[in-house]
């Protein structure tokens, strides 16, 4: 396959990729600024019989006025605890994961009753366990494994920014919640496709990070293919997947801040080296090859559809909307023509795209794209 840089392709691309890059360099920059304020508070917690000189006890409360989950360590403070963290320690507590879920999720009496549960287990168990308790401002997000392998996120974002733009890739995207964070940048070269079955196509070659600091996520570096068309994109496989697991952390861990710094150098120095080989003309065009092959093998949409809901790729409620796509192949989210592999994981990309699914579930949904274009 011939990948064919085209500047022709502009006049049908370029108002809406720079409209997106220009939006994203600003993301970018806020996620980074935003990265650079947190200050991220680690202690070493435990439950069950005391051991002395190690750790300090966990409490955990509940806030009537605020309707929260609360915890502290040691002496320390009162703190509101995320309900992610609250999920970790369930965990650990060997509580059922689903009841914590849906308790958490209520506004009322439910929420009182987790802690209340979580507070009689503390009080009582025999069992012992040791954790890290991480902290930002006013609020736990994470209860850990005491030998987790803590990596500096305003490090290495900044080094996944510079790497890429000295390489000439842009940032267009970047997305932070509580837990996680992701930025994806594009090469502003378009690449001309031609298939029999769609005719030209003009899609974009782009890197996508992401990481989180409270074990909702390792760090993780992809590959992207975009249709620029509309900027629906396919996650690859994960070049680099670095997950948070490492020697066990001493009980005053302040003593691991050389390490903590060292650890996250190593890990910029592979992104460093790894970026700029997954944009040179060989792997573009080894990341390309099933893209086109996608585009040139007819399928049965239904069949396939039907497949995705049964291996729980998509729900229901998502195939549905897929079909509609499918159907209606009005050549903006999905291209004309018959019904190829490309058109369904076009369709399901661009389900990746609507306003209201969280990072985890559109990550996910360009991963099951990607799956379909270079399914056998």
């Amino acid at each position: 396959m011939e990948t064919k840089f085209s500047t022709a392709s502009l006049a049908i691309v370029a108002p809406k990729l720079a409209q997106r890059i220009e939006s994203g360099r600003d993301q970018a920059s806020s996620l980074l600024r935003a990265l650079e304020q947190d200050e991220i508070t680690d202690e070493i917690g435990f439950f069950g019989p005391k051991r002395a000189n190690d750790a300090l006890p966990l409490e955990i409360g509940y806030d009537a006025d605020s309707n929260e989950v609360a915890a502290r360590v040691g002496e320390g403070s009162w703190r509101g605890f995320h309900s992610h963290a609250v999920r970790q320690l369930g965990e650990r507590l060997k509580l059922p994961g689903g009841w914590i879920h849906e308790q958490m999720k209520a506004t009322g009496w439910q929420r009182a009753s987790v802690a209340d549960l979580m507070s009689t287990h503390l009080a009582n168990t025999t069992e012992k366990d040791r954790f890290l308790v991480r902290s930002v401002g006013g609020q736990v997000r994470g209860i850990l494994s005491d030998a987790y392998r803590r990596l500096s996120s305003p490090m290495i974002a900044e080094a996944f920014r510079s790497t890429i733009e000295r390489a000439g890739v842009i940032p267009f995207e970047a997305t932070r919640t509580d837990l996680k964070w992701h930025v994806r940048g594009i090469l502003p070269q378009p690449i001309e496709i031609t298939s029999p079955q769609h005719g030209t196509e003009y899609v974009g070659v782009g890197l996508r990070i992401s990481n989180s600091d409270f074990g909702a996520g390792a760090l993780d570096l992809q590959a992207e293919v975009l249709r620029l068309r509309c900027i629906n994109g396919m996650t690859g496989e994960s070049i680099l997947n670095v997950i948070h697991i490492g020697g066990r952390l001493p009980a005053d861990i302040r003593f691991s801040e050389e390490t903590y710094r060292k650890d996250t150098e190593v890990q910029c120095a592979a992104l460093r080296e790894a970026l700029p080989q997954l944009i040179t003309p060989d792997y573009i065009q080894k990341t390309l090859a099933p893209v086109q092959e996608a585009m040139s093998t007819e399928i049965d949409g239904a069949e396939t559809i039907k497949g995705l809901v049964r291996a729980q790729r998509i729900t229901k409620g998502q195939a549905e909307e897929v079909e509609r796509l499918v159907m209606n192949r009005d050549g903006t989210i999905v291209p004309q023509g018959p019904v190829t592999r490309w058109t369904i994981s076009q369709a399901i990309a661009g389900l990746a795209n609507n306003d209201g699914l969280d990072l985890d579930d559109s990550t996910e949904l360009r991963r099951t794209a990607q799956r379909v274009a270079i399914s056998k």
